[in-house]
């Protein structure tokens, strides 16, 4: 039966082209963002888990990025402390030369003059701007303390790396505890000026040999800093390195869950976009079959 009230035919092909429609609105959007899952109505539980794990992501890319700031002030740090170690070395060996009989003290006294000139420029450096290690009184000196990780979970947590930084005091501001001023019978600053020059064959035991001691302790303890930098700068290193892992695990599974196979969606708009045209002509036919009644009536 033919009906001019309701054409069945327009109404099967409207919804049929309503559905074409809305399917291909849907590739369209994931054609041009890339993603199946723009929002909590694609997918609750996946857009959901995507979400919570940017978040992370971007927490730990924070993270990552401000380890560089750690990772910077220890290279400096493990320099400065290298570099004091050589220069110590080379003190205690014109030293040791100083003490035997019939030595050019006047030339070498040159020689310990600019070492401890530098020691003493190494100690007033800034490692970094405005953060001063190499000078300061250990008693009151703050440990330099790092966030390596967070614990993503119910409860969040954060992994540490604490670095002692009394191992790097050079020279102290109140007492003889630094590494260059740790003894207080021979201040190895205290070398400049005339102290080798004025020795004699009589009197260089007497005058070097505290100095020499003095020195072996003050290069094990710049070694134990360089030591202390090198191992907190590994650790960070560790640290940035895992992050790094975490940040690409995150990402390559939020891809998994929301990102869209731009393979098939291109072959389904090619498709719905085909299936959209002959849905229009299917409507176009239906609405015409009730205009064919008029010609019963002539």
């Amino acid at each position: 039966m033919t009906s001019i009230i309701t054409n069945a035919a327009a109404i099967s092909a409207l919804r049929n082209l309503q559905n074409v429609n809305s399917a291909l609105e849907t590739t369209n959007e994931r054609v041009s963002t890339g993603l199946r899952v723009n929002d909590a109505a694609d997918n609750a539980t996946y857009w959901e888990l995507a979400t919570t794990a940017r978040s992370e992501n971007s927490a730990d890319i924070a993270l990552r990025d401000s380890l560089g700031i750690g990772k910077a002030l220890m290279t400096s740090v493990q320099a400065t402390m290298d570099a004091t170690v050589s220069e110590l070395q080379d003190l205690q060996t014109l030293l040791v030369s100083a003490r035997q009989a019939g030595a050019d003290r006047s030339a070498i006294q040159t020689e310990v003059d600019g070492i401890v000139s530098r020691l003493e420029s190494l100690a007033a450096t800034q490692p970094m701007n405005g953060v001063t290690l190499f000078t300061a009184d250990p008693a009151s000196n703050s440990d330099i303390s790092y966030v390596t990780s967070i614990n993503h979970s119910a409860t969040t947590t954060f992994g540490t790396l604490t670095v002692a930084t009394d191992s790097f005091i050079l020279t102290d501001s109140a007492t003889n505890a630094g590494i260059l001023n740790g003894t207080a019978a021979a201040v190895i600053t205290d070398l400049d000026g005339t102290t080798v020059s004025a020795a004699t064959d009589a009197t260089a035991a007497t005058v070097l040999d505290p100095y020499i001691a003095a020195l072996d302790t003050a290069i094990a303890s710049a070694i134990a800093g360089a030591q202390e930098a090198g191992a907190s700068l590994s650790a960070l290193e560790s640290a940035e390195s895992y992050l790094n892992s975490m940040i690409d695990a995150r990402t390559m599974a939020i891809g998994d869950l929301v990102d869209a196979n731009m393979e098939e969606e291109s072959t389904k708009l090619r498709a719905l976009q085909t299936q959209q045209q002959l849905a229009i002509e299917a409507l176009s036919i239906a609405n015409s079959q009730s205009s064919s009644i008029l010609g019963l009536f002539r």
